[in-house]
């Protein structure tokens, strides 16, 4: 079949994917693959939330990482959006902070007209 690649072996069936998916939608990117990321404004927004959380609470990023249970280095690729933050750490930083998650979803153009 043109354009389709076998995982049959791998997956333990006789499965076809088409490869031109595959190589535009199923991996999120890295730097290295030179693909291009899919929702990189929301992880900057989220990014910045975070950032913004860490700094009004007057915490470093040390403080803040021992808070979360990640190095200071993961935190600081969070604030840029270089790496997406899981849920679940999203979920453990809201907690800690008592902040809701929906916050680090909300634009700026929200708070600003509130």
């Amino acid at each position: 079949m043109p354009g389709l690649a076998s995982i049959g072996p791998r997956f333990g069936g006789d499965f076809f994917v088409d490869a031109r998916w595959t190589l535009t939608h199923s991996a999120i990117s890295t730097k290295a693959s030179g693909v291009t990321r899919r929702y990189p404004d929301i992880d900057k927004r989220i990014g910045t939330r975070l950032r913004s959380l860490r700094l009004d609470r007057g915490l470093s990023l040390d403080a803040m990482a021992a808070t979360v249970g990640v190095a200071y280095q993961q935190i600081q690729k969070y604030e840029s959006g270089e790496n997406r933050i899981a849920a679940a750490t999203l979920h453990v930083v809201a907690t800690a902070f008592e902040t809701p998650i929906a916050w680090f979803f909300e634009s700026e153009t929200v708070e600003k007209k509130l």
